[in-house]
Order: structure tokens, then C-alpha cells, then sequence
């Protein structure tokens, strides 16, 4: 809730204000760092795009590669708000070369992730689709089973669009598979009905009724 967000940007200023008079500059660039990410979620892209650059330029200071990763990435998103989607691409890739130089391959996954959902919007599929394959492939090497689900998901959605229903299914199903794996209710209740949709699109109307009866019974069981 917006009440959270402003509770927890109080609690980051203060922490900014105790790292700037102690002289951490790693603490100052963290602060920096969760102030821009909450103000990025209070609808306020450019002041967070500012927070970044400042925690960026800390971090440059630093030699911190990861760290600078987190906050290009960081300025992709603030840029994507923004609707520069050229500007936020430059982001996601400075991010992604940081990534590749010292095999962080989750940071990897996510930049990919991003640069995937800006191509899918400006419907470039097939960039999309090598972008959530890389991603899927990098969360692989780490067996980021969290990452993966969300990799497959992409990729189902990515198909749909593309109208190859039978490929979405593929992936909507391997999502769903993982997700159970992890128990992650809400994601489980998506899977299940979009996997529904999909068969009810292929014609397959008595395949769609049992993943909406098992969406059913598990959205009505105990949490």
C-alpha cells in the first residue's frame, strides 16, 4: 500500500542520513539504492531515476560490478516508465555486460527478462523470444527453479501472442509444473487458469473444465 511505501521511505532517509554522516559510502548507496526502487513504485520515475544515478556513481567509485549492475537495471525500469524504451534498453544491456563479466548469471536472467518484455511490447518477437530463452537458459545453470517458472511463463505468453497456442501450452504447462514443485499458491491459480484458456482456444473444452476444477479446489482450500 502507498502508506507502506511512505513508511518505508522515511525509514531509508533516516538511514541514508546516519551512512552520509559516518562516511559509508556503501550504505549511502544501498539507501540510495531502496529510495529510488520505493519512489519507482509511488509513480515517480524521474526522481527515482535520480536515486539510481547517485547510488550508481557510489558504486562506480567502489568498483562494485554487481552493485552497478542492480543499478543499471534499476535505471531501465525508471526509464521504461517513462516510456524511453532506447534509453532503457541501453540500461539493460550496460547491466547485462557488467553480468557477463562476472557470470552473475541471476542478474543475467533478469536483465534478459526485461530487455524480453520491452521487445515483446514493441511486438519485435523475435528478439523477445531469444531474450526469455536466454533468460531461461541462464536460471538454468543456477537451477533458480523460482526464476525458471517465471522464464516459462514469459515464454507461454510470448507465444500466445505469436498465435502458436500449442507452444504457450507447452510452457504455460511447465510453468504450472514448477510452480507446484514450489507450492507458490497464487502463481499455481494463474497457471492453472491461463492453461485452461489455452485448451478451451485449441478446442479442447473437457481438458480446460479440469484445470478450472483443479483452479477451483484450490482456491477454495485453507492457506
Amino acid at each position: 500500500s502507498t502508506g507502506e511505501y511512505v513508511r518505508a521511505l522515511d525509514c531509508y532517509q533516516r538511514a541514508l542520513t546516519i551512512n552520509s554522516e559516518i562516511g559509508s559510502p556503501e550504505g549511502q548507496s544501498l539507501n540510495l539504492n531502496n529510495i529510488g526502487s520505493v519512489t519507482l513504485s509511488l509513480g515517480k520515475p524521474q526522481a527515482a531515476l535520480d536515486f539510481f544515478q547517485k547510488s550508481l556513481t557510489l558504486e562506480e567509485k567502489r568498483g562494485e560490478m554487481r552493485a552497478q549492475a542492480i543499478r543499471w537495471n534499476n535505471m531501465g525500469l525508471a526509464y521504461r516508465a517513462l516510456r524511453q524504451d532506447a534509453r532503457a534498453l541501453q540500461c539493460y544491456l550496460q547491466a547485462k555486460k557488467l553480468n557477463d563479466k562476472i557470470e552473475h548469471f541471476g542478474g543475467i536472467a533478469d536483465n534478459l527478462n526485461n530487455m524480453g518484455a520491452l521487445y515483446e511490447s514493441q511486438k519485435d518477437y523475435s528478439r523477445a523470444l531469444e531474450a526469455f530463452q536466454g533468460a531461461l537458459d541462464a536460471d538454468k545453470k543456477i537451477e533458480n527453479s523460482v526464476g525458471i517458472s517465471t522464464d516459462l511463463a514469459n515464454l507461454g505468453r510470448l507465444f500466445e501472442a505469436k498465435g502458436d497456442r500449442e507452444k504457450a501450452l507447452d510452457h504455460c504447462l511447465r510453468a504450472w509444473r514448477v510452480n507446484e514443485y514450489l507450492g507458490f499458491r497464487e502463481r499455481i491459480l494463474q497457471d492453472l487458469s491461463k492453461v485452461a484458456s489455452l485448451y478451451e482456444a485449441l478446442g479442447k473444452p473437457e481438458e480446460a473444465e479440469k484445470f478450472r476444477q483443479r483452479a477451483r479446489e484450490l482456491a477454495s482450500s485453507p492457506k
